[in-house]
C-alpha cells in the first residue's frame, strides 16, 4: 500500500475542508439558519411573519429606496435594512422580489419615489468643522396588482419588520379595511382631525378612516368594521338616537373600543370633576361592564409641573399628582397579543372599569390594563387641586382597608344583549349578537396625553378590526435586565454584593483567562527544552 506523505496529506486535507465549506455554504443558501441569543428573538423575524411570507402565491415587489452619501447613522439604518429584507427573500422566495434603487437627483428613481409618497428630508452633516445639509430619501414601497403601499421614511429599524410586513399583509388586500371615529364633541372636523391628531394619523396609515357624525348620517354604516368612542357627556348621550345608533351597530357585528368618562373634566370651567348619569353608563351595564363612578388616585402616577411665585418671579416645579395614574409593566396584561411587550402609559382622572354581578356565562371577559397595587379610588366630590396632602390621604385610606388594585381597561367577547331588546315598537331591531367584541377604557382624556397612547388604540383597533397577529411583532422590545429601585430597598448589603459581582467579574476573568493562557505556552516551552 503506498503510503503517503506529510505534503500529500496536508494538500488532501485542505482539499477536505475547502470541500466541507463548500457543501456548508451550498446547504446554508438554501435553509436560512440563524443564532439569536437575546431573549425574545430581537434579531429574528417572528414566526407570524415567516408564515406569511411562505403563503404568498403570487408575485409581490419590494423597493427599497436609499439616496447617496448617507449621514453615518442612516448608513447602520441601510445595512439593518438589507439584513432583513435579506431574511424576507428566504421565507418569501420565488414570490417576493426585492430591489434596490438609488434616488439621485434627476434620475428615475428619485421621481419614483417622489411619485409614491416617499419623503426627501434634509439632515445636517457636520465634516471636517464645516455643516452641510445632505438631502437624502430612505423609504420603501411595496407594489402587488397595482396597488402600492409605504413606509415613508425609515428613520431606525426597531419597528421596521412589523412596519414591513404589514405593508405586504395590506397590500394583498383589495380594499382597506374600514373603521369609525364618532363624533361625541362639539368640534368641526378640522378641529377634531387637530385635537386627535395622533390617533389620526396612525389610524390613515392602515385603514380607511370615517369621522361618523351622528347629526348628519344614521344608522352607522355598517361597512365600518371598527367604531371607536372617544367620550362624550351627558348631553351628547342624552341623544336617543346617539344610543340606538351605537347599540345597533354593535348588535348588527360591529366592533366596539369605548373610552368612558365617566366623570367629565373641564378645568377651564370649574377645578371639581362633574359625575356623569346619561343612559350611556346603562347601556354599558347592560353588556356587562359597570365604569364605575369614582376617580382613581394612584402611588404610581406622573408628575405635572405647577407654578408658584416666589419673590415676585414666577417658578415652575415639579410634583407628583396620583390622579394622572401611570399604567407601568406590571399593570399591562401582556398575555393579549395587543399589548405584548407594551411598557406604560398615563390615564388621567380615570375610573374603575368592573364587570357586573352575575355576568352571563356566554361573555368572556379579559383584562388588560389595571392600576398599581396601590391605589384607592375617590367619590364626590371630585376635587382635582394636586396641592393637597396626598401622603395622608393614602394612609387614610389604608386604615380603611380602600387600597388595592383596580381594573381599568376590559375586552369582553361573546353574546350581549340589546338595550332595547323589549321593544316591541319595530321588528327591525336587532335583540342580540353572537360574537360581540367590546372594549372598555375608563377614560378618554388619555388620547391627547402622549402618542405611546394612541399607539395602545391603535394597538386593540388592529387586533379587533383585522385580527392582527403580527402586533406582538411590533410592540417586541429588549427585555429590561436592570435592578428595580424598589426591589433594592432595605436591601444594602444584597445591592453593594451586585455591584461588586458586576465591578470585578470581568478583570477577575481576563486575569484567569491570561494565567491559563501563560501557563500553556510555559508548558509547551518546557516540552520543547527551551526552559
Amino acid at each position: 500500500m503506498q503510503k503517503y506523505n506529510g505534503k500529500k496529506l496536508y494538500i488532501l486535507f485542505i482539499l477536505l475542508v475547502v470541500g466541507i465549506v463548500l457543501l456548508l455554504n451550498f446547504q446554508s443558501n438554501r435553509h436560512f439558519i440563524r443564532a439569536d441569543l437575546t431573549e425574545n428573538k430581537q434579531y429574528t423575524i417572528a414566526k407570524g411573519t415567516r408564515n406569511l411570507l411562505k403563503s404568498l402565491s403570487d408575485y409581490i415587489t419590494i423597493e427599497i429606496y436609499f439616496s447617496e452619501n448617507l449621514p453615518p447613522q442612516f448608513q447602520k439604518v441601510k445595512e439593518d435594512v438589507e439584513d432583513i429584507v435579506t431574511e424576507f427573500k428566504v421565507f418569501g422566495g420565488k414570490n417576493l422580489k426585492i430591489e434596490w434603487k438609488n434616488p439621485r437627483e434627476n434620475s428615475v428613481d428619485k421621481q419614483s419615489a417622489i411619485s409614491v409618497g416617499l419623503e426627501q428630508i434634509h439632515i445636517p452633516v457636520v465634516e471636517k468643522d464645516r455643516e452641510t445639509i445632505v438631502k437624502m430619501i430612505a423609504g420603501v414601497a411595496v407594489r402587488y396588482g397595482g396597488r402600492t403601499e409605504v413606509i415613508p421614511l425609515v428613520r431606525s429599524t426597531s419597528n421596521f419588520e412589523y412596519e414591513l410586513i404589514k405593508r405586504i399583509s395590506l397590500v394583498l388586500k383589495p380594499e382597506r379595511p374600514r373603521i369609525g371615529i364618532l363624533r361625541t364633541e362639539n368640534y368641526a372636523q378640522d378641529v377634531a382631525r387637530e385635537y386627535f391628531a395622533d390617533l389620526f394619523t396612525m389610524m390613515e396609515q392602515d385603514y380607511t378612516v370615517d369621522y361618523v357624525d351622528l347629526t348628519k348620517t344614521y344608522p352607522i354604516d355598517q361597512s365600518v368594521e371598527t367604531l371607536i368612542i372617544p367620550g362624550g357627556d351627558d348631553d351628547f348621550w342624552s341623544n336617543p338616537y346617539a344610543l340606538a345608533a351605537v347599540d345597533q351597530f354593535f348588535m348588527k357585528g360591529g366592533k366596539l373600543i369605548i373610552l368612558a368618562n365617566r366623570i367629565a373634566v373641564n378645568l377651564a370651567v370649574s377645578p371639581t370633576g362633574v359625575l356623569q348619569k346619561s343612559p350611556f353608563f346603562e347601556m354599558l351595564k347592560k353588556w356587562g361592564v359597570d365604569v364605575k363612578p369614582e376617580m382613581i388616585a394612584d402611588i404610581s402616577c406622573d408628575v405635572i409641573q405647577l407654578q408658584q411665585d416666589v419673590a415676585g418671579e414666577t417658578k415652575s416645579y415639579p410634583m407628583d399628582y396620583p390622579l394622572f395614574m401611570k399604567i407601568s409593566s406590571e399593570g399591562v396584561v401582556n398575555s393579549n397579543p395587543a399589548l405584548s411587550g407594551f411598557e406604560s402609559m398615563v390615564l388621567p382622572w380615570c375610573s374603575p372599569t368592573m364587570v357586573i354581578p352575575n355576568l352571563p356565562k356566554s361573555i368572556k371577559v379579559d383584562t388588560l390594563l389595571m392600576s398599581s397595587k396601590t391605589a384607592f379610588t375617590m367619590g364626590e366630590p371630585y376635587k382635582l387641586n394636586p396641592r393637597v396632602y396626598w401622603d395622608k390621604r393614602f394612609e387614610l385610606a389604608k386604615k380603611e382597608n380602600r387600597v388595592g388594585q383596580f381594573p381599568v381597561a376590559l375586552h369582553l367577547s361573546g353574546e350581549f344583549i340589546s338595550l332595547y331588546e323589549k321593544d316591541t315598537s319595530s321588528n327591525e331591531i336587532v335583540r342580540s349578537t353572537k360574537s360581540g367584541n367590546l372594549v372598555v377604557v375608563g377614560n378618554a382624556s388619555f388620547l391627547t396625553q402622549s402618542k405611546v397612547n394612541s399607539i395602545f388604540v391603535k394597538n386593540i383597533t388592529d387586533w379587533l378590526t383585522t385580527n392582527d397577529n403580527l402586533i406582538s411583532i411590533r410592540n417586541r422590545t429588549f427585555v429590561d435586565r436592570s435592578f428595580k429601585t424598589s426591589s433594592l430597598v432595605n436591601e444594602k448589603l444584597r445591592a453593594t454584593t451586585y455591584r461588586v459581582i458586576n465591578i470585578l467579574s470581568m478583570p477577575i476573568l481576563l486575569l484567569i483567562s491570561g494565567l491559563v493562557i501563560f501557563m500553556k505556552r510555559r508548558n509547551a516551552q518546557k516540552r520543547e527544552g527551551v526552559l
